[in-house]
């Protein structure tokens, strides 16, 4: 099957759309996280999930410092015990499938 190859204003087209619905996504979280503490009312696995997204932002490119309650939030779920070793056994099995690969 022919791949075909996209031209690449095309390719910057939809990196920048990719950025501004992530800057929007984040935006949105930001506002939220400026008065509360966590995504609902307590921790709750939202949390936990979103710290692993969140968790993978520079990966992607992504300076969570330009949002300053997501940065803090990010930082301080990283900080709870269950998260940091959630984070910690998933880096495990990541780097463990990663060494099977050739």
């Amino acid at each position: 099957m022919e791949q075909r190859r996209r031209d690449p204003r095309e390719q910057r087209r939809a990196g920048f759309v990719r950025q501004y619905k992530v800057a929007l996504r984040l935006g949105v979280l930001q506002r939220h996280l400026e008065t509360h503490d966590f995504l609902l009312d307590r921790f709750s696995v939202a949390d936990a999930y979103l710290v692993t997204v969140l968790n993978r932002a520079p990966h992607a490119g992504v300076d969570l410092a330009a949002w300053p309650a997501v940065h803090a939030y990010a930082r301080r779920m990283l900080q709870r015990p269950s998260v940091a070793k959630a984070v910690a056994d998933e880096l495990a099995l990541y780097r463990k499938e990663a060494a099977k690969r050739p």
